[in-house]
């Protein structure tokens, strides 16, 4: 969560000097490399069917990513924190709709305390809504969806995580390519990759820290929780990216947004640790 919300900034940097669609393929393109080089023998060892899953969610993550990377070009970072973070709001929805796991008390006073904190964290009441912000709100719902999905292969399906993680890297990867090479550089002519070092090394941390290591992390371990409770803790990505936009990118940074961060501190830890404390004292 800390590396994703750091990531905010930096690919807004980033984006002035490579265009959306090539960034995504780059990015992805490095990621499913060094993937494949870790794990060379991925491809004798997996099913179809765990790979075909991942597949699936490999359409949704790269719906999110490409949506959110175009809408940040037009939107600031913080806004595009806040609409990305209001998938904790359609995780409870989507979470029954496909698995009918209803969420618990703690998890819902949760939610909603991390979308208050949202609101004044990125101060999104200050802004009018624009069509990069659109954008970010589908990306939202797809990152929703991805996230129930994923319990549900895990958990229902028992699909091998490994398996889970190439197919979503080989979609982004295609994906990727296809919509630059379409998209960019024949219709619109929108294609660009200037050379910037600094630019190099963010894109370089993205595909390796926030893609490639996060993604082995949240395949592996996110069975071990609900999808609404691992919706929460993925949502203080967007607390590390306010202030990581405040410090990188000089995004300005008000006493409100400081209350917001500590109400969706407060949000998380009602989520994660109410349950516990209530066990304790019942036994007691």
């Amino acid at each position: 969560a800390f590396n994703w919300g750091l990531s905010f900034p930096l690919i807004k940097i980033t984006l002035d000097y490579i265009s959306p669609h090539a960034f995504v393929f780059i990015r992805f393109g490095i990621t499913l490399l060094l993937f494949i080089l870790i794990y060379p023998k991925i491809f004798n060892n997996i099913k179809w069917q765990d790979l075909k899953y991942g597949l699936i969610l490999g359409v949704f993550v790269y719906i999110g990513f490409i949506t959110q990377t175009i809408g940040l070009v037009i939107t600031s970072a913080q806004k595009s924190a806040f609409i990305t973070g209001t998938y904790v709001v359609i995780l409870p929805f989507i979470q029954y709709f496909i698995i009918k796991k209803v969420p618990k008390l703690e998890n819902i006073i949760g939610v909603i305390l991390v979308t208050v904190g949202l609101f004044f964290l990125t101060q999104v009441q200050y802004s009018n809504f624009n069509i990069g912000d659109f954008l970010t709100l589908i990306c939202a719902l797809f990152f929703a969806i991805h996230i129930v999905y994923l319990d549900k292969f895990l958990n229902q399906n028992g699909a091998d995580y490994k398996a889970l993680v190439l197919g979503q890297f080989l979609v982004m990867t295609v994906f990727g390519l296809i919509s630059m090479t379409t998209y960019e550089i024949a219709i619109t002519d929108e294609f660009f990759i200037n050379y910037d070092t600094m630019a190099v090394i963010y894109l370089l941390y993205t595909a390796i820290v926030c893609t490639l290591i996060a993604w082995i992390i949240i395949n592996r371990y996110q069975g071990y929780t609900s999808p609404v409770k691992a919706g929460i803790i993925y949502s203080m990505e967007l607390v590390f990216a306010v202030f990581a936009a405040y410090f990188i990118i000089s995004e300005t940074l008000e006493f409100d947004q400081v209350v917001g961060a500590v109400i969706m501190v407060t949000g998380m830890a009602i989520s994660e640790f109410y349950g516990y404390i209530r066990i304790k004292k019942s036994k007691a």
